[in-house]
């Protein structure tokens, strides 16, 4: 898969751009509040439906705009993404076919780094978890079934445990939720265990699944009397190690940011492996997060291997590389030169 351009509309402060890129870097060059994150996020969106910035989609609207509309460009494959008011309708067409957003989110792999994917690592272990379902949907349709399945038995659930209902009713959605457990829990170690032979030798992830070989039942007594549901896999957690320390706790910012982009890129090639797909990084801001030496590294390791979108508020950081360059002037908000 190679990313050929995109054109954008209506996107934020991205009135009318078309973007070309380069098979290999595309350097996305401009000051501060030109829309270079923009370009990312539109991209993004096309793949997924959803942004990696905002959950309300009408943030992503131009102002005083009643639409957007962002149309992707691949060797192979045509994206189309559309949102308009006031129906609040998202709807995403496949080579001029309209497709579910799982069916597209599932068939291409775009990968975001930015401050706020650094959470993964430095924020609470829930952070962790939501990744790596993210990476699991994106990865399986069943798991994205599988998930949604226990959402709706866990929901119920503890509806049940508020009202006080009967035993018999909450094992019942303890016997789905159990179901659903078992096929989860198969599939997370399945990820973490292939993430582990493509992470370098002084990193791992470690699955730690809620309450191993314990029935869901066992805890329905206490449940009962806190009202709140003690186990399941949406309690299960992750740790990332280097050297075998929890970056998280012992981790310095640069040792956080490093280890992220080492799983980032894991997950790249796992996609590359498992679909025959060449993986696109996105990297926002990515000269700001490492400094000179650890740029040229991390995008040494990637390059040939992904196609690697990044953006900047200097392009001359990446003289040594050869790219496509787009610059963006922020006194015509977002104007592609």
């Amino acid at each position: 898969m190679v990313l050929l351009n995109c054109r954008i509309r209506n996107f934020r402060i991205l009135l009318d751009e078309n973007i070309q890129f380069d098979e290999n870097l595309t350097v996305i060059s401009g000051p501060n509040g030109s829309g270079k994150t923009s370009i990312l996020e539109a991209i993004y969106f096309a793949s997924c439906g959803r942004s990696f910035r905002s959950r309300n989609i009408q943030h992503l609207l131009m102002f005083s705009r009643k639409w957007f509309r962002v149309e992707v460009r691949m060797d192979n494959h045509y994206l189309d993404a559309r949102y308009k008011l006031p129906e609040k309708q998202k709807e995403i067409f496949l080579n001029g076919e309209k497709e579910k957003l799982s069916v597209v989110s599932t068939a291409f792999p775009f990968f975001v780094f930015n401050q706020r994917s650094l959470d993964v690592v430095k924020g609470g272990r829930k952070n962790a978890y939501l990744f790596f379902n993210k990476v699991l949907m994106r990865l399986f349709s069943g798991y994205i079934r599988s998930l949604s399945a226990y959402r709706i038995a866990l929901n119920n659930k503890r509806l049940l445990l508020k009202k006080m209902a009967g035993n018999d009713m909450i094992k019942a959605w303890n016997c789905v939720l159990e179901e659903q457990r078992g096929k989860l829990t198969k599939q997370r170690i399945w990820l973490i265990s292939v993430l582990n032979t493509l992470l370098p030798e002084d990193v791992e992830i470690q699955y730690l699944p809620s309450q191993p070989g314990k029935a869901l039942d066992s805890f329905l007594t206490v449940e009962r009397e806190k009202q709140i549901v003690l186990a399941g896999s949406h309690l299960d957690r992750y740790r990332l190690l280097r050297q075998g320390k929890d970056v998280r706790e012992y981790g310095s910012s640069g040792q956080q940011k490093r280890l992220f982009f080492d799983v980032i890129t894991a997950v790249g090639h796992l996609f590359h492996q498992q679909r025959g797909i060449r993986p696109v990084l996105l990297l926002d801001d990515f000269d700001s997060e490492f400094d000179k030496a650890n740029v040229v590294r991390n995008l040494d390791r990637v390059m040939g291997q992904f196609q690697v979108v990044v953006t900047t508020t200097d392009h001359q950081r990446f003289f040594s590389f050869p790219q496509e360059l787009v610059q963006l002037k922020s006194e015509e908000k977002g104007r592609v030169e």
